[in-house]
């Protein structure tokens, strides 16, 4: 009954646990793959001329597939061990699942690169396991810039301020104006750099919500504000070299 109750209420709670992944929208996948229309495009308007006909526009439509990937992981469990215990194994073991699992989903949306061998941006210079999570099968939100589109990367290689941010607003080009449908996500280092920024430490520059005060930003220029374990130290190429003493990044 104890496993039962878990397998109806995992779901929830590893949801709750997560960073990154309870922030990002999800669609219901009627089938798998699923075909998500894109709204239509914009129309062409034009100076208008009495009793002309303009020219129509050919609205553009478009699609994205979605396709659903399996994270799994097994645990092998003897009842009689919970029975005999001196403490309550069962809700010790629960807990390590929801963290476990919390914590897997939000590094492979973070971190997820589907190419295989030694540029794995994960384990860059040695070939990365072929069951690792980070070979899900698509690419996460850092392989972006490291990888697909360097245009959109920083190197700021200087002490945090809030022009970097601002900065990275500006990089999303007409995406940065919905402030509401983004994220700041930041290693544990750099989210402790920013509770001392200039701007918002104090009560005489941020009132209530100064972090001398409230403990920790939420959002900063109104852009949600979280740290992350998942995100990683890494090379000075962004990568997560294999060498570990070269990943202070």
């Amino acid at each position: 009954a104890a496993i039962a109750l878990l397998a109806n209420t995992l779901w929830e709670d590893i949801h709750l646990a997560t960073e990154v992944a309870r922030r990002i929208n999800t669609k219901p996948m009627p089938s798998n793959p699923f075909d998500l229309p894109y709204q239509f495009g914009d129309m062409t308007w034009r100076k208008g001329v009495a009793n002309t006909v303009t020219t129509a526009t050919d609205m553009a439509t478009g699609k994205t597939t979605l396709t659903a990937y399996e994270l799994v992981g097994e645990i092998d469990w003897a009842y009689d061990l919970d029975e005999e215990a001196v403490i309550a194994v069962l809700p010790n073991v629960q807990d390590t699942i929801r963290r476990g699992a919390a914590e897997a989903l939000d590094d492979v949306i973070i971190n997820a690169d589907a190419s295989t061998g030694t540029a794995n941006i994960n384990n860059n210079g040695a070939t990365i396991s072929t069951d690792s999570r980070f070979l899900l099968g698509f690419d996460g939100l850092t392989h972006i810039p490291l990888i697909d589109n360097t245009a959109q990367a920083i190197d700021h290689a200087a002490a945090l301020n809030a022009a970097l941010f601002k900065n990275l607003i500006k990089k999303l080009g007409k995406y940065g104006a919905s402030q509401n449908s983004n994220l700041f996500v930041a290693d544990v280092s750099t989210f402790a750099e920013a509770l001392a920024l200039d701007e918002i430490i104090t009560a005489d520059k941020a009132g209530a919500n100064a972090t001398i005060l409230a403990g920790a930003p939420s959002a900063i220029f109104n852009v949600a504000f979280v740290p992350s374990s998942q995100l990683a130290l890494a090379h000075t190429d962004g990568k997560v070299s294999s060498t570990g003493s070269n990943n202070v990044k």
